[in-house]
């Protein structure tokens, strides 16, 4: 088995973010908790990456386990570790599930059908 090293970043520009990610196929996120859906995932997801994280607050709305992703328990990291070991076994499946989400940025989470999502509330409320 050939497994890549990790490298810690630290901050980089948005140009720089967009290139990172659309070189990766696989980004973990082991949060502990969120507000909301992380954008942070779906800038992952649109960068064609499968995705590895917690079950926390928002992630359900974006990540269903073993559709597009992985979620384990939060703090569990053994899970984590064992999922991602698991998944390097499997590139194809790793592939799969980066295009699925790469799809599904494309065609609900993009900025003309959240807009629409928006103005449907506004038209509600009033």
């Amino acid at each position: 088995e050939e497994y890549r090293p990790v490298t810690y970043h630290g901050y980089v520009s948005n140009k720089e973010k967009r290139r990172l990610l659309s070189e990766s196929l696989i980004f973990i996120l082991p949060t502990h908790s969120e507000a909301g859906p992380p954008i942070a995932i779906v800038e992952a997801m649109g960068g064609g990456n499968m995705i590895i994280t917690t079950r926390t607050s928002g992630i359900p709305e974006l990540i269903t386990d073993r559709e597009n992703g992985v979620v384990e328990e939060v703090g569990d990291v053994e899970a984590i570790k064992s999922s991602l070991r698991e998944l390097l076994n499997k590139p194809e499946s790793i592939t799969e599930l980066a295009q699925r989400n790469r799809m599904i940025v494309e065609e609900r989470l993009n900025w003309k059908q959240s807009s629409q999502q928006i103005q449907e509330i506004y038209q509600k409320l009033c």
